[in-house]
């Protein structure tokens, strides 16, 4: 779950503390960082290794005194739960039984990851030669090229969008899809099924839905432009809106984020493994998997994953984001590169965020413009790589695929034009299409052609309509006298004394339309036909200018802005898809209340305040009881020796056959006595004997965070 979805699930915000960061991180993911180097030191410390402990799957209060040890004590650990969710950086939710679990959310986990990693990945000791990219080969299993999939998982949901708008997807009973939908859809989609059968994904009617299927239906199902009802799949046309004027880069990374979190195993360091690699986006050349494995192992990530393990992790993720399109990949005699396709996942710090919104504003009302395709006199359409999705929309209308690959290829023929028509397009509509597109213009051939399969095909209908019709001749001249001056005028169409034809696209605007002029109708359609069907194949641009209409009714472009971006998206985030995801946050209710310090604190009010204060010497006995409440609040301890004071963690009192007793606690060492020299932390057993001074040390993070 990310800040976007915690914001809308909080009111957007307005139930949570955090609420106004949540927001902020989302739409400027720079502010994680200011706010994460804003953090006191203990703080900091403590997010350091929940980050690597758990990384954004849920854990338990359970969990976190577990951790206790050198990097962060446990009562630290414990009290910086309270400023880390006021800061925004942890979330919390209740389960059904008020048990609270906490997570770090997947942006923050994400940007926090790979920051750590810039820069970690030392390869000047890597006894390897420079990579040179042309002298990679196909990975091993030959299921793989060194060249990215032509379209990758993008190009499959786009396709079985397409599918649902021109053929439908109707569930049997038993609510999978029938025998001859999987047939067609398996023999239509291109995904490699292999990286993602080896990574075990469930889901059901596995024994006769294959497994490409059931992703990219997984995949339409949360980016939220596919809909399940009770006996079809549909699509989601504000969703489709949405996303058909986003770039690529914003499919591929939501393709990245919805693998990562719903496919990947609820394993901390196989998560790590998953953003490791993501990390080295917009990196402009090729990444060797070692440069992965140094900076995961070098910064700590990966400690308790063996090397083998680490390198099949990595070459398992790596041909699974191939399979979906989202990094090239390749091989030489020294092991697997790859390239990743999408932008770094480390914001830059002096973004400015109006101007990226701006940008994108700009950039989504100009989706239909600039880019398009060349007619050739054959009838032939060549659609260029980066043709956006919209234009692709209304080809798969008008013409025939003939290729896909890097570069898509359509036929204009006589039958794609009875289609068409079908679809309900025009041959106006479609010569009006072309000529906005048509890079080198349309040939007169093509204009002719266009001209004869109009006259033969779509001049006479059958439309199937409903008729309105009035039980007296006061509601119908009541009916002609108001729609004179209002929308209804395109809706209705009078035939006869009292009765009106309406298209079947229409009957729920004009029944609202009845409401508001006092003549609600009754709500049963006499023969029982269902008239709110639109047609199959929706206007890619009769969306846009419903959209467009929006927007001048009075809402600014900003807020439109905010409600796509909010709205459709965090929607689709929270969608249910197919595949059986490995994480249930979703089902659980967002915990807005936050912990005061205080109460946290509370088992340190009943210490003796001199324990605390100074350093000073105590008889044996009420040194073990020191340590003692020390071990048992999770907490450090000062200690003097020799006039050198140090810190220590005490773990554990190890008595010895004399009566006496040793202290195992982690120490500070220095490794060697060059004064610029690492402290290192060890386990050690210290003896109290030595000790000169002692006292018990209150986690410093309740001096910064007091409420």
């Amino acid at each position: 779950m990310n800040t976007l979805q915690l914001w809308k699930r909080t009111n957007e915000g307005q139930l949570h503390q955090a609420g106004a960061n949540w927001y902020t991180f989302a739409q400027q993911p720079a502010h994680i960082l200011h706010t994460y180097e804003s953090l006191s030191q203990p703080v900091q410390a403590a997010l350091d290794v929940m980050l690597k402990q758990v990384g954004p799957i849920p854990f338990s209060e359970d969990s976190v005194q577990r951790w206790h040890g050198a990097a962060s004590s446990g009562a630290e650990l414990d009290l910086a739960l309270i400023p880390l969710q006021r800061a925004g950086l942890v979330a919390a939710v209740r389960k059904t039984w008020g048990e609270r679990l906490y997570f770090i959310p997947t942006d923050i986990y994400a940007v926090l990851l790979c920051q750590s990693l810039q820069g970690a990945e030392d390869t000047s000791q890597l006894d390897v030669p420079l990579l040179e990219e042309y002298l990679l080969q196909p990975v091993e299993d030959g299921t793989m090229q060194v060249e990215a999939p032509s379209s990758g998982a993008v190009g499959d949901i786009f396709r079985l969008l397409v599918y649902v708008a021109k053929e439908g997807l109707p569930i049997t009973a038993k609510g999978t899809l029938h025998k001859k939908a999987i047939t067609r859809l398996q023999a239509t989609l291109s995904l490699h099924e292999q990286p993602l059968a080896k990574l075990g994904v469930q889901y059901p009617y596995a024994d006769s839905l294959p497994l490409k299927v059931a992703v990219t239906l997984d995949l339409a199902l949360r980016f939220g432009i596919l809909q399940k009802e009770t006996s079809r799949y549909v699509l989601n046309t504000d969703a489709v809106l949405h996303w058909f004027r986003q770039p690529i880069t914003a499919w591929l990374r939501h393709i990245a984020e919805i693998a990562g979190e719903h496919y990947a195993p609820a394993e901390p360091e196989v998560r790590h493994v998953i953003y490791g690699l993501m990390a080295f986006g917009g990196v402009d050349r090729y990444i060797r998997e070692h440069e992965v494995y140094t900076a995961l192992t070098g910064a700590g990530w990966v400690q308790r994953m063996h090397t083998d393990m680490l390198q099949a992790q990595l070459r398992a993720w790596l041909s699974t984001f191939h399979a979906l399109g989202l990094c090239d990949l390749g091989m030489d005699q020294h092991g697997w590169a790859y390239r990743w396709l999408l932008p770094s996942l480390v914001p830059d710090q002096e973004a400015d965020f109006v101007d990226d919104q701006a940008d994108e504003q700009a950039d989504d009302s100009d989706e239909l413009a600039g880019a398009g395709f060349f007619v050739q006199p054959d009838y032939e359409i060549m659609l260029l790589p980066d043709t956006p999705m919209g234009i692709r929309w209304e080809m798969e209308a008008i013409a025939e695929p003939v290729v896909s690959d890097k570069l898509d290829i359509y036929r204009l023929t006589k039958a794609a034009y009875a289609a068409a028509v079908e679809h309900g397009r025009d041959k106006d509509y479609i010569v009006a299409f072309l000529e906005e597109h048509a890079l080198s213009g349309i040939p007169d051939n093509v204009r002719d052609a266009l001209d004869l399969w109009s006259q033969q095909y779509g001049r006479v209908r059958f439309a199937e309509v409903v008729l309105l019709r009035c039980t007296d001749p006061d509601a119908a001249r009541s009916i002609r006298e108001q729609m004179l001056d209002s929308a209804a005028t395109s809706w209705l169409q009078p035939i006869g004394e009292q009765d009106f034809i309406v298209e079947r696209l229409y009957v729920a605007d004009v029944r609202r339309w009845l409401e508001r002029i006092g003549l609600e109708a009754v709500a049963r359609c006499e023969g029982g036909a269902d008239a709110s069907d639109p047609i199959l194949m929706p206007q890619f641009r009769n969306i846009l200018e419903q959209h467009e209409a929006s927007q001048n009714s009075g809402t600014s472009s900003n807020d439109q802005h905010s409600v796509v971006q909010t709205e459709d998206t965090t929607k689709s985030l929270a969608a249910k898809g197919m595949v059986y995801s490995t994480t249930s946050l979703q089902y659980y209710e967002i915990d807005t209340d936050i912990p005061r310090v205080e109460e946290r604190f509370a088992p340190f009010h009943d210490l003796p305040s001199m324990w605390t204060k100074t350093l000073r010497s105590y008889h044996l006995s009420t040194q073990k009881e020191i340590v003692e409440s020390a071990i048992r609040l999770r907490t450090s301890l000062e200690v003097e020796v020799n006039d050198k004071r140090s810190i220590i963690l005490p773990t554990a009192i190890l008595p010895d056959r004399n009566g006496g007793w040793s202290v195992e606690a982690f120490v500070a060492h220095k490794p060697n006595k060059a004064d610029d020299a690492q402290d290192e932390v060890i386990q050690a057993n210290l003896n109290p004997d030595e000790w000169h001074g002692l006292r018990l040390i209150v986690p410093e993070l309740v001096l910064y965070e007091r409420d």
